[in-house]
């Protein structure tokens, strides 16, 4: 109970009646406070949902919908095809699965005779499914009649669900900034419309080479885990906005006359290297794990707010991963010094080696 609302209550009565506790007006106001407090929760509660940077998940797909012509990315599934060897059959829904236990089911049924190619889609939505090449090499059922089964390319298409954070960011980005004939931050907005990008930027009189070019525009993309963007996905956005086969025709989002181009953001490869002091129990490579999370989430937040990576900051993303208590003499690509990330490029964590 607040002990401001009751002395409100009480302040508000005559003195002719006894207030202390434990006598019948004190008692009686104490209930009416109780009730008054519970009440200004909810006014509160509802008070903060006016602001729309407050709303979570229905909540802030309601509000998004009803304000824009908006609507928040679902998380789609992987797909990949496989090459399987031997004289069995397969049918439609069939599994198929990595080392690791990521599974991957058959879209259609497949007699394969000596050798054969067909298509699989995860099990999963979500990047849970976008494994390396030659990963999917198991069944969990014995097969009779099967040699073997391998992906020899990456699994590419599982993109995971919007989080809360960025459909906000882009909804405010439409709000705070007019998008309108074809400006810089409608550019910027159609790309971001498009499932499976995570971000783009926009750079006004550059051709696909960055060549400058009078009446085009280059959006460099990256994909929602805020890394380079598959040959699909930028296929995918460059048709939406403006198809290369009718390049500047106003057949795509594009205006007529513009030349749009798409591309992918430049891979900028990091090796970490440093002496980690793990916590009594842990291991090395959960400890890895932990570590190189940690650095991920540092990297897309060097993307979205600047341009260099601080070597500092990269210690405090380290010190902040589950298992490790310490760590001495870290190395960035060898270096100890800030990494500027060049205009046009992500960094991307390529390995983490702790010793």
């Amino acid at each position: 109970m607040s002990e401001t609302v009751l002395n409100e209550l009480l302040g508000g009565m005559s003195d002719k009646y006894d207030k202390r506790p434990g006598h019948l007006v004190n008692d009686f106001m104490a209930a009416v406070a109780n009730a008054v407090e519970k009440r200004d929760k909810k006014i509160d509660v509802v008070e903060s949902k006016l602001d729309v940077r407050n709303l979570k998940d229905e909540e802030l797909d309601l509000y998004i919908t009803q304000n824009s012509d908006k609507t928040r990315h679902l998380a789609t599934y992987a797909s990949v095809i496989v090459i399987i060897v031997g004289n069995c059959n397969f049918v439609k829904g069939d599994i198929a699965e990595t080392s690791s236990g990521i599974q991957f089911e058959f879209v259609e049924s497949i007699d394969v005779v000596d050798t054969a190619e067909t298509t699989l889609k995860a099990v999963i939505p979500g990047s849970s499914g976008n494994v390396r090449a030659n990963t999917i090499t198991q069944l969990p059922v014995t097969v009779q009649g099967l040699t073997s089964i391998n992906n020899p390319l990456d699994a590419q298409g599982g993109y995971d669900k919007e989080e809360d954070q960025h459909y906000l960011e882009r909804f405010l980005e439409s709000e705070q900034v007019e998008e309108t004939q074809g400006n810089k931050a409608q550019h910027k907005s159609w790309a971001k419309s498009i499932q499976g990008v995570g971000d783009a930027k926009v750079f006004p009189l550059q051709n696909a080479e960055s060549v400058t070019t009078e009446n085009s525009v280059l959006t460099v993309i990256v994909d929602s885990n805020i890394l380079p963007a598959s040959v699909e996905l930028i296929n995918t956005v460059q048709e939406i906005i403006n198809p290369l086969s009718e390049n500047g025709h106003g057949s795509g989002l594009a205006p007529l006359g513009c030349y749009a181009y798409i591309k992918s953001a430049d891979a900028l490869n990091l090796n970490i290297t440093f002496v980690g002091v793990l916590a009594q129990g842990a291991i090395n490579e959960s400890v890895k794990t932990s570590v190189s999370l940690k650095i991920k989430e540092y990297l897309k937040d060097v993307y979205k707010n600047n341009k260099t990576i601080s070597f500092a900051k990269m210690g405090v993303a380290i010190l902040a991963a589950d298992g490790l208590e310490d760590y001495t003499n870290l190395m960035i690509n060898g270096s100890t010094e800030n990494i500027l990330v060049p205009d046009k490029s992500v960094a991307v964590l390529e390995s983490v080696v702790i010793s």
